[in-house]
This record gives structure tokens, C-alpha cells and sequence, in this order.
């Protein structure tokens, strides 16, 4: 009885029986364990991704501490890896809610800073990097599953319920199996004004951002963009700007703004620095700093902002 009972112990240490869910994300891995007490969090996810790391050692990678955390911010280095097998390279990063794994690849590259901050990165993968991106990813997702994760398919785009897709974000599995919603939340379903306020909710124009509000923006190539704003939360702005699949970003408080008539179209940089410039020099008005607010006019006028200094 009692080595049946040692064997049934050894099982159960062997599985690691864990409660939690995951999820992919083009070439991230993302796993959330079910945590009712925050204090524990890190520890239980730092336990499973050293589960994953000694996996991912089994099959050939080579991993080790994060150099440049451990060089810059050696007190948080023991939550940040960095591996590679071949040219096939991964970056682990072990937080309070969540483990991620981030897959990529240096060989076909778009943006100068490397493969890891391009966009689409399986899909700029060669043939046999994917593929083995693939065999290791399914791997380490079995072996989420094996010990008690279900896998989740978040919405994967805002519309047409960008709520749904704001809650898939935010809420774990343990917030879905108790019938609750993380954060406050007003009638509509958005955070409510408490949640948010602890955070900068003024845009570029020092207006304070509301739920569902209206406001515009600049896209990636200047272009002038008009969508509506919810969330909120780190200062941070799910904005939907078109019914389609992809028409949905998020943004910063100080990248929105009101719109007026005299915006270009189409601007690469002024209509966003004088919107900064124009929000601090309403500040410091507000805060009887006439000195400062004095000095931001006079760059206002110097740099061509002759209506915006006017205003001041």
C-alpha cells in the first residue's frame, strides 16, 4: 500500500499538475497560471518556465541568462532568458501573470533593429526555421497541456466586439471561471473612471480621454486617422478606426488628439510635435509656471506654430 502510494506521489510530482490556460501569438507562447493570491505568482511561473527551459535544452537549445538584463538589471535577471538553436533564437521573459516565450529569426529581416521587432515573424521565417519553430512550439505546448493548461483562442481582432477582445486581453481563465471581469467596470463593460484615473488620461490636447470618445491620430505614415477610444488601462487606448479585421490599434494618451481644420493630412512629425508642445505649455498655464510657459510660446513661434503660440 505504501509503495503504491509513493508511486502515485511520484507521478503527480512528475506531471506538475498546473490550472491555467495559454495561448500563441504569431511566434509567442504565452501561458497564465491560475494565481488567487498575487504573491505567488512569479514563483509558480517562474517554476514552469523552468520546466519549459529544461525542454527546450532536451532538443537541442542552447539557454542561458538574458546578458544584456543581467549587465543593465542584474536584481531582475533571473526572469529573463535568451536562446537559440542555430539561427533559430528565443527570448523568455518570466513575469507575475504570465510566461512568454518569443520566437525569431536574424536571416530575412525587415526592420534595421532585427527579426525579434519585425511584424509577421513566422511568416518571414525560411522554410526550415519555421519548421523547426513549429516542432519545438508544439512540444512545449503538449507539455502545457499534459500538466492541466487549456488552450484559449482569444478574439484576434477588435472587431466587431472590440469589448470582447479588450476582456480577452485582460481577463485569466481563474477572472472567466468565477463569473468575473478584471478591474471595475462601468454598466457598459469598460473600466470604469476609478481604474483609470490612476493613470494620465489627457490627450495631446490636455483633454481628458473618455470611454467611446471620439479623437484622431497620426498613422505610421503620417496620415491623419479618425477612431474611437476605450480602455485605458497603463494609459493605454484600444482605438478602432474601420469595420475591418486588421482596422484597430492601440495608442498612448499623448498620441490622440481633437480634431481642428487646420490639421494636414498628412504629417510625418510637426502636427504631433507641436501637439506635445501645446500640452505642456496648457500645463504650465494651468499650473502658474509663466516663466516656462513663456519659453515653450516663444518655440512654439519659432518653429512655425504662429495660430498654436497666438492661442497661448
Amino acid at each position: 500500500m505504501s509503495q503504491a502510494k509513493g508511486a502515485f506521489s511520484m507521478i503527480a510530482n512528475d506531471i506538475h499538475l498546473t490550472h491555467g490556460s495559454f495561448k500563441t501569438y504569431d511566434t509567442s507562447l504565452i501561458a497564465y497560471i491560475d494565481i488567487p493570491h498575487r504573491d505567488d505568482g512569479e514563483k509558480r511561473h517562474r517554476e514552469l518556465a523552468h520546466r519549459t527551459i529544461d525542454l527546450m535544452r532536451a532538443n537541442g537549445f542552447h539557454i542561458e541568462p538574458d546578458p544584456e538584463v543581467l549587465r543593465r538589471h542584474r536584481c531582475i535577471s533571473r526572469n529573463y532568458f535568451t536562446g537559440r538553436r542555430g539561427d533559430l533564437k528565443v527570448r523568455i521573459e518570466i513575469c507575475s501573470m504570465s510566461v512568454i516565450a518569443e520566437f525569431w529569426q536574424d536571416l530575412v529581416v525587415v526592420n534595421r533593429n532585427g527579426g525579434r521587432y519585425d511584424f509577421n515573424k513566422r511568416a518571414r521565417m525560411p522554410y526550415l526555421l519555421g519548421k523547426a519553430f513549429e516542432h519545438i512550439s508544439l512540444k512545449i505546448l503538449a507539455s502545457w497541456e499534459r500538466e492541466g493548461m487549456e488552450r484559449v483562442e482569444p478574439p484576434s481582432s477588435a472587431n466587431p466586439d472590440p469589448l470582447a477582445y479588450f476582456n480577452s486581453t485582460w481577463n485569466s481563465t481563474f477572472d472567466v471561471r468565477n463569473g468575473r471581469n478584471r478591474f471595475e467596470r462601468r454598466e457598459d463593460g469598460w473600466p470604469s473612471d476609478r481604474e483609470i484615473d490612476c493613470w494620465d488620461r489627457s490627450d495631446a490636447d490636455g483633454n481628458r480621454l473618455e470611454q467611446c470618445a471620439v479623437r484622431y491620430f497620426r498613422t505610421r505614415n503620417g496620415c491623419l486617422a479618425r477612431a474611437v477610444v476605450a480602455g485605458g488601462i497603463n494609459s493605454r487606448w484600444l482605438a478602432v478606426y474601420g469595420p475591418g479585421s486588421r482596422d484597430f490599434t492601440h495608442l498612448s494618451h499623448y498620441e490622440l488628439f481633437s480634431f481642428r481644420p487646420d490639421l494636414p493630412r498628412r504629417d510625418k512629425g510637426a502636427s504631433r510635435r507641436e501637439c506635445g508642445l501645446r500640452r505642456q505649455l496648457k500645463k504650465c498655464l494651468e499650473a502658474g509656471e509663466a516663466a516656462r510657459a513663456e519659453s515653450i510660446s516663444r518655440l512654439l513661434l519659432a518653429e512655425g506654430f504662429e495660430a498654436a503660440a497666438e492661442a497661448a
